[in-house]
């Protein structure tokens, strides 16, 4: 039997030569042949890839990925597997990625005229990428067929789409996990919709959804079992939401006494939202809502939040850390732990600047010690000033 120091030896070839043939590294060593400035540029690349792993920009990331191989094949950046994620979890990732579709008015570089034309040319898992501001006058559709399409606008852009007329949507989406990102979707006429999601999960990141017409135009109507994710979006308008929504970082800054109607499971953090009325599942964090709640669910919770009014059809809603100012508890509603009423004093609703004033009440009095109702993050505090942009440009109203 090997010594112990034998033993060390043995080992240590045998990870050599694993590493030399490509198949494994041991953390923390340096593949043989390799400099450690070597390394270095390999981690920096390593270190660029996971980042757009994170944000799911595969496209962005097979490139990468083709450039490490290329660039440092035996680096441990590419042979260690035990990274989280390793660089054959990020590869496999992007196995199957469908086509990267381009469009822009003038048609450059053989770039699609019509955002409807790139998705017909799609096929599954594509990405269409839209390099201007339009407008583009158009009612796009997501048929079936195009799973896991993600239609974006160019970063530092905000394509504006525009619907024109009676009926239909800016965007409807029929197939399933769709991506939309970085986009303006308005509806200008009657009966119609900015966003129209017939199958989920349709996940929204920074994107402005706004309705002007009529009722019932809609901002977003989600079909039942239609999920859909909200990520630091505009809505302004009414919503029918049938299936499951979750809010995060969002403002939604207009809609009637029951607009936003949520007959799914709804869940809002840290957002700005009209006036909710819920009869699936609610639960409402660290949020503000400028015209009232209205939960006819179970079962159904505000936390931390600041609202207007609140209503309940049971006394088993939970509302608690509060400020409800100045409609106070209807119904069945009753305040639960530390809920009071007083004004927020908030900087400027009329501009969205529902941020609160040094000497707001609101200030450390949520459940964990920090401040009631919608918190404004850089993010958010961008949303607010594109809002108002939009609101100046006549394409949204609140």
């Amino acid at each position: 039997m090997l010594s112990g120091p034998a033993m060390t030896v043995l080992r240590q070839a045998v990870a050599c030569c694993a590493v030399a043939a490509g198949l494994v590294a041991v953390a923390g060593e340096r593949p043989k042949g390799s400099t450690k400035a070597q390394e270095a540029a390999a981690e920096r690349v390593f270190a660029e890839a996971s980042r757009l792993f994170q944000r799911q920009q595969l496209f962005e990331l097979k490139a990468v990925l083709e450039r490490l191989r290329k660039a440092h094949p035996d680096s441990a950046a590419v042979t260690d597997t035990q990274r989280q994620p390793s660089f054959a979890d990020m590869l496999k990732a992007v196995e199957g990625l469908g086509k990267f579709l381009v469009v822009r008015r003038d048609g450059a570089a053989g770039a699609c005229r019509k955002i409807q034309e790139a998705i017909d040319a799609a096929t599954p898992n594509s990405t269409i990428e839209i390099q201007d501001d339009g407008p583009y006058h158009e009612k796009l559709v997501i048929p079936q067929d195009k799973p896991r399409l993600t239609l974006r606008g160019k970063k530092t852009l905000w394509p504006v789409i525009v619907a024109v007329g009676e009926g239909g949507a800016a965007l409807t989406t029929g197939a399933a996990e769709t991506t939309v990102e970085h986009l303006v979707l308005a509806h200008q006429g009657a009966g119609g919709a900015a966003l129209a999601v017939q199958r989920g999960p349709c996940q929204l990141r920074s994107v402005v959804l706004g309705a002007k017409g009529p009722p019932p135009s809609l901002a977003l109507v989600t079909a039942a079992g239609a999920t859909c994710e909200l990520q630091s979006c505009i809505i302004a308008g009414n919503a029918t939401l049938e299936g499951d929504a979750t809010l995060e970082d969002c403002l939604w800054p207009r809609c009637d006494e029951e607009g936003l109607a949520a007959k799914g499971a709804f869940k809002a953090e840290n957002s700005l939202l009209c006036h909710v009325v819920t009869t699936g599942p609610a639960e409402l964090r660290g949020s503000t809502v400028a015209q009232g709640a209205m939960f006819k669910g179970k079962p159904s919770l505000a936390l931390d939040c600041i609202l207007y009014k609140v209503a309940a059809a049971s006394d088993q809603a939970r509302i608690e850390h509060c400020n409800v100012y100045p409609g106070g508890f209807l119904a069945a509603a009753v305040p639960g732990a530390k809920c009071f009423t007083a004004d927020p004093r908030f900087m400027n609703p009329r501009d969205l600047d529902y941020r609160l004033n040094p000497n707001s009440p609101c200030r450390k009095r949520g459940s964990e010690g920090g401040d009631l109702g919608c918190r404004y993050t850089t993010e958010i505090v961008e949303l607010m000033k594109k809002a108002v942009e939009l609101r100046n440009r006549r394409l949204l109203i609140f």
